[in-house]
């Protein structure tokens, strides 16, 4: 049983890095997002609905999707749900970064984003997306 456990466990660490990885700051969107795949990339074009970007290569994807994310950063915020809204507000209370659990694993905003978002989050966009649910 003690190995079957070890076994999963090994698993899960090597999931959780995959997931996970380190970077050193200054965190910059255009940093966050070479971290990432050109599948996540692919992936995060699609979720943002953006059109003309399906055949660029990695780095011209992660040029396209840095204008493109910061051009519409407060229409994406305007569609957040309370629980989305709440995870912003903390980051903005720890400058951007987040520890999500007992790990070392940490959720990291931009600071581009974070220069745009910080003045928005305030008790008239609570209300707002409250309108969302």
């Amino acid at each position: 049983m003690d190995k079957e456990l070890e076994e999963l466990k090994e698993i899960f660490l090597e999931q959780e890095e995959k997931r996970f990885k380190y970077v050193q700051g200054p965190y910059t969107l255009k940093k966050l997002l070479s971290i990432q795949t050109k599948a996540q990339l692919d992936n995060i074009r699609r979720t943002l609905n953006v059109s003309g970007a399906s055949t660029l290569k990695k780095a011209e994807l992660i040029d396209f999707l840095s204008d493109a994310i910061l051009y519409e950063v407060e229409q994406i915020i305007n569609k957040f749900d309370i629980e989305r809204f709440e995870l912003i507000s903390k980051l903005i209370k720890n400058n951007g970064i987040c520890k999500l659990n007992d790990h070392e694993a940490v959720m990291i905003m931009p600071s581009e984003i974070f220069d745009i978002i910080k003045p928005l989050i305030n008790l008239n966009t609570k209300r707002q997306l409250k309108k969302n649910q």
